[in-house]
């Protein structure tokens, strides 16, 4: 009879974000073929930079916007919302590092939905989301 001592993983514990001044974010959009930088300022703005390429040469996207954040607490994960300069919002949250990995990396991930200008999730009639943006932080 063979035995062994069962492998006891290493918990991980990583950095809770407690704000998203001077952060860069990265984003793909696969159906458009676009390679998103997303920074996010000290002042509350930001500007989302769309690339025709992963070596970000070519710019091709540049939309301004205001953000929001609310750190987490105990009971909820980070809030985040933002604003484009062109009239769109999104809202959504933080998801802690820990929970995704992008490329064998365990990531930080924001996750937003589309909303009216008080917050509200926008859906297509099929009761989809009508837009969603998801970004990622090593």
């Amino acid at each position: 009879i063979v035995s062994c001592e069962p492998v006891e993983e290493e918990t991980k514990v990583f950095p809770e974000i407690t704000s998203l001044d001077n952060t860069l974010w990265y984003s793909y959009d696969s159906k458009a073929q676009v390679f998103y930088d997303i920074k996010y300022n000290a002042d509350n703005q930001g500007v989302m930079l769309g690339y025709s390429e992963q070596e970000r040469i070519n710019e091709i996207v540049n939309r301004p916007f205001n953000y929001t954040f609310t750190p987490a607490t105990e009971d909820i994960n980070a809030i985040v919302r933002v604003d484009f300069e062109d009239g769109q919002h999104y809202g959504g949250l933080l998801i802690p590092k820990g929970h995704f990995q992008i490329n064998l990396q365990d990531v930080y991930i924001i996750q937003l939905y589309e909303t009216d200008a008080e917050g509200e999730v926008i859906y297509n009639v099929d009761g989809s989301m009508k837009s969603t943006l998801q970004m990622w932080m090593e």
